[in-house]
């Protein structure tokens, strides 16, 4: 058992430094660093969830990363801060029409990378992967 868990953490690792090199160009070609590539494909991705708070607890990356690149983004033009009207603590980040080209092509370019990675398995195995890693992220966030 140990042996398939060395072969997850390095099937993992290497996934993850397979999925930052697919984006380099598209990051290089906007001034995108990764953790505002991955602010604007989650606001992109995700209608409804829209606050810091949501892209943190979503996304694990930490509060002062989601903070800094925020206020970069925003700086930079592509995010506007809505206050919520009940709860005028919350803000909510809407992306410019500008980000949303942008978030578009990252879109494409992370559905290119999930063709990449799926291509090795039937459709049944990946209907049985996608249960069996449900499995395993609820059983680690359990312990987290």
């Amino acid at each position: 058992m140990n042996q398939f868990w060395k072969m997850y953490i390095a099937a993992s690792w290497k996934t993850a430094k397979l999925y930052e090199r697919v984006f380099a160009e598209v990051l290089e070609r906007f001034d995108l660093t990764p953790n505002e590539k991955d602010v604007l494909l989650f606001l992109y991705n995700n209608e409804g969830y829209d606050t810091a708070s949501d892209i943190v607890r979503h996304r694990s990356i930490s509060k002062s990363l989601v903070s800094k690149s925020i206020d970069s983004l925003g700086q930079r033009g592509y995010l506007n801060v809505r206050q919520d009207e009940v709860d005028r603590r919350i803000m909510h980040l809407i992306l410019t029409d500008e980000a949303r080209m942008i978030a578009k092509e990252l879109k494409a370019v992370q559905e290119d990378f999930f063709k990449m990675v799926g291509e090795c398995f039937t459709r049944e195995e990946g209907e049985q992967f996608l249960l069996l890693i449900e499995k395993l992220i609820d059983n680690v966030e359990r312990h987290l």
